[in-house]
C-alpha cells in the first residue's frame, strides 16, 4: 500500500509539473498574441500614414479584395480577421519547432486545449523555440526550427495583416489569406494533417479562381507555373518520404545503430541529389537550404503535414463534387 501510494505520488507530481508546464507555455503565448493585438492598429489609420511604403498599401488593399472573394464566391465564413495591421519589421514573428524519431516520420506531438494534439509547437521568442528543439534533440529526436509570418487563431482573436505577409506577390499573398481564412471556417481538433492539407488545397484553388475573375493574366501564368512547380516537387518528395519510411520499416533487427544512421543519411543525400536536379519553371531551390545538414525526418514530416493529401483532395473535388470548391467547402463544414 506504501509503495502504491509513494508510486501514486509520483505520477501526480509528475503530471503536475506537465500541466505547469502546459500552462506556463499558454500564459507565454497568451501574452505574445494579446502584444500584437494591442500594438495592431485599424486599416482605416494605416492607410492614411504618408510614410506607409506604396507597396503596403497595395498589398492591404489586395487582401481585402481576396478577403471580399473568399466570403462571396468561396462563401468562406466570415470573421473580422485582417481589419488591422501589425508590423513587425524584417525578423520573423513565430517560430515552429517540429520533431520526429531518429528512424521514423511519424510526427512528435504536443497536446493544446480545445485544439487537441498538433504536430507543431509555435514560440513567439526564438531563443524558446531553440531551448525546445535542444531538449528533444537530447531526446534523440530529429528537429527542425522554421519561421512562419501567419497563422490563425480560429475566430478567438480578430488577426491582424502582418507586415511579414506583404513580402509575398499578389499571387501567394492571395493564396495565403485563403489558407487562413479556411482554417477559421474549418478546423478538426487533433487532425492537423488533415486541416493543414485542406487549406493549403483551398489556398491554391480558391487563389486561382481569384486570379481569374480579376482578369490578372501575367499574374495568373506565373502563378500556375508556381503551382506546376509545387506538383513536381510533391510528387518527388511525397515518394521520397515514402522510400525513407520503406528504409526504416525494413531495418533488421541486429542492425547497429551507427549503421541505421549511416543509412539514413545516405538515402537523404540521394534523394536531395535528386531534388537539385529537378526541371522547375519558376522555383529556384537554394542548394544551401537543401543539404543534409538540414533535411531530417522532421523536414520531410512538415512537408507532409501540408502536401501529402493534395493528389487525392484534388481527385476527391473533380470526381465526387464536379469541381465546385463551394459544394466541397460545404462539404467539410458540415462534418
Amino acid at each position: 500500500m506504501r509503495l502504491f501510494m509513494s508510486n501514486a505520488i509520483v505520477i501526480l507530481l509528475l503530471s503536475g509539473l506537465a500541466f505547469l508546464d502546459l500552462i506556463g507555455y499558454g500564459i507565454r503565448q497568451g501574452v505574445g498574441q494579446l502584444k500584437i493585438l494591442r500594438k495592431a492598429e485599424p486599416l482605416e489609420e494605416v492607410l492614411k500614414k504618408d510614410e506607409l511604403p506604396n507597396n503596403y498599401r497595395d498589398k492591404i488593399k489586395w487582401i481585402n479584395e481576396v478577403k471580399q472573394f473568399a466570403y462571396d464566391s468561396l462563401k468562406l465564413d466570415k470573421t473580422d480577421n485582417y481589419t488591422t495591421f501589425y508590423d513587425h519589421g524584417d525578423d520573423p514573428i513565430l517560430w515552429v519547432v517540429t520533431a520526429t524519431p531518429q528512424f521514423s516520420l511519424q510526427p512528435h506531438r504536443w497536446k493544446y486545449p480545445f485544439l487537441g494534439s498538433l504536430p507543431y509547437k509555435g514560440h513567439f521568442k526564438k531563443k524558446l523555440a531553440v531551448r525546445e528543439k535542444r531538449n528533444l534533440d537530447t531526446l534523440g529526436f530529429d528537429t527542425r526550427i522554421g519561421s512562419v509570418d501567419a497563422w490563425s487563431t480560429l475566430g478567438w482573436f480578430s488577426d491582424p495583416i502582418l507586415s511579414g505577409m506583404l513580402q509575398r506577390d499578389s499571387a501567394e499573398l492571395a493564396e495565403l489569406i485563403i489558407h487562413e481564412l479556411t482554417h477559421s471556417t474549418i478546423y478538426l481538433p487533433s487532425q492537423g494533417d488533415f486541416n493543414e492539407n485542406l487549406a493549403t488545397f483551398i489556398g491554391r484553388q480558391g487563389a486561382m479562381k481569384l486570379l481569374i475573375s480579376k482578369g490578372e493574366k501575367d499574374l495568373l501564368k506565373r502563378y500556375g507555373q508556381n503551382l506546376d512547380d509545387e506538383v513536381t516537387l510533391r510528387l518527388y518528395l511525397n515518394q521520397s518520404a515514402k522510400d525513407l519510411d520503406s528504409l526504416y520499416q525494413n531495418f533488421d533487427s541486429d542492425l547497429s545503430g551507427l549503421k541505421k544512421r549511416n543509412l539514413k543519411k545516405q538515402k537523404i543525400q540521394s534523394i536531395l541529389d535528386g531534388l537539385l536536379k529537378l526541371e522547375l519553371k519558376e522555383k529556384d531551390l537554394n542548394p544551401a537550404y537543401f543539404n543534409s545538414d538540414r533535411v531530417n525526418n522532421a523536414f520531410f514530416s512538415t512537408y507532409l503535414t501540408y502536401n501529402s493529401a493534395q493528389d487525392s483532395l484534388q481527385s476527391d473535388l473533380d470526381q465526387n463534387y464536379g469541381g465546385d470548391l463551394v459544394r466541397y467547402i460545404d462539404h467539410f463544414r458540415d462534418m
